[in-house]
């Protein structure tokens, strides 16, 4: 899909003053929104903090106490640059140097590409330790060309947001490096710093052309029961709550599973401080081979794999909405059969929050080797609670019924071939 929408959306905006189109919130929970809200720079500007020990190579944050006074040589504000496409870059008209990297002033993060220039979805993981959220988080962004189709009602477009010439590695860099050479990511560390994972995602129709800055943040499980009700978590649009299978089969796991949704009742629910949408998540699918009532859910997948590369089974053209009451039907009567005690506290966020149930498995089959992924896995159902939220903000069409008959689609089918090969880095 051609940029020329986005950049004509953001020419035709008459700026309200010192205010940018949309706000943003940080990793932080701070709200940026204005001009003295955000520094500028550049790559060459942070290289060179970096080779002064400002800030060191493996950190995405500025050092704001080791600068002192000198910050000024390399972050600068709005004031005086001249706006480039609307704010998407800036330029000093005497010097002629350009700057396309935005900082918050308060948390000196590097903001997204398209921060302040498009409407915020943040979606914030949440659950127990070894839940496989990092996994799936690690998933997304190596696979993100699963999720890129071709509607027959439009065209949708999902692309990372990272900024390509920030010279900070990532925090999830080293998931990623060992996803892609086969092996398990290492779970999210307590205190690690727990920055954004980016994408823009746009859908065209012939009629309108939305989109939005989707942003996956991860929380590490030993601080999940310690987010209180002011916590940045309760400021998503959605929080996945994701449910190891394994934490359901065993007692005490069951316990800190219920406590943890208790936590979530009473910080986020009755204190009113999460008015999102809560997407409940099953993991490690695979666990539940021997539930009777699951059985063809179980056997339904929504991907396969083609030439080493994951493919959309089912949604590729809209969401089904049929598939998605069918899926809820079936994981709700499993657990009130099997577990209704999770599914009584469960019920507890139901009345403040929308609940969707998902069903997932990362690599759906137990590894030989616990560090190493199966040859040639092949993820169970993992592109359905993306898919759900970005077509609930109508981003991704809606369908019914799967009025067609189930294909496996060929490369050629989807987008283009640059996304089915693109790996998400940036």
């Amino acid at each position: 899909m051609s940029m020329s929408w986005i950049k004509n959306k953001i020419k035709d905006f008459i700026w309200g003053g010192r205010q940018f189109p949309y706000p943003y919130i940080d990793c932080d929970g701070n709200e940026l929104n204005s001009v003295e809200d955000i520094w500028v720079t550049n790559k060459e500007k942070l290289e060179e903090a970096i080779a002064r020990g400002y800030c060191s190579k493996d950190r995405i944050r500025w050092n704001q106490e080791e600068m002192e006074e000198d910050w000024s040589e390399f972050l600068f504000p709005v004031d005086g640059l001249e706006w480039i496409n609307g704010g998407i870059a800036f330029r000093n008209g005497e010097t002629g140097e350009r700057f396309d990297l935005k900082v918050g002033r308060k948390s000196l993060q590097i903001l997204p590409f398209h921060a302040l220039l498009a409407p915020q979805i943040i979606c914030h993981y949440y659950g127990e330790v070894n839940t496989g959220k990092t996994l799936w988080m690690t998933q997304i962004i190596c696979e993100s060309g699963l999720f890129v189709s071709k509607p027959q009602d439009g065209t949708f477009c999902f692309t990372s947001d990272e900024i390509v010439d920030n010279p900070f590695p990532h925090p999830k860099s080293e998931a990623i490096k060992a996803y892609k050479n086969n092996q398990l990511p290492e779970p999210t560390k307590k205190g690690e710093l727990s920055l954004p994972y980016s994408f823009f995602a746009s859908y065209e129709t012939g009629e309108e052309s939305v989109c939005s800055l989707v942003e996956f943040r991860d929380l590490a499980g030993e601080v999940a029961k310690e987010q209180g009700a002011g916590s940045v978590m309760f400021q998503s649009s959605y929080i996945l709550f994701l449910i190891s299978a394994h934490d359901l089969y065993d007692n005490e796991a069951k316990r800190n599973l219920i406590h943890l949704i208790q936590v979530f009742w009473q910080k986020g629910v009755q204190q009113n401080s999460f008015k999102g949408k809560l997407l409940v998540v099953f993991t490690k699918s695979d666990l539940f081979g021997e539930a009777e009532l699951l059985q063809e859910l179980l056997q339904d997948n929504t991907i396969w794999r083609y030439c080493n590369q994951l493919r959309l089974k089912k949604h590729a053209d809209g969401y089904c909405i049929e598939e998605n009451k069918k899926r809820n039907e079936v994981l709700y009567q499993y657990l009130n059969e099997e577990f209704p005690d999770v599914l009584m506290h469960l019920e507890m966020l139901a009345p403040q929050q929308q609940m969707e149930y998902f069903l997932i498995g990362s690599i759906n089959q137990y590894p030989e080797d616990e560090n190493v992924l199966p040859k040639n896995f092949c993820p169970y159902r993992i592109d359905e609670a993306i898919l759900y939220l970005l077509a609930d903000m109508g981003l991704y069409p809606y369908k019914e019924v799967n009025d067609q008959e189930e294909t496996e689609i060929e490369p050629e089918d989807h987008f283009q071939q640059y996304w089915d090969n693109w790996s998400g880095e940036w």
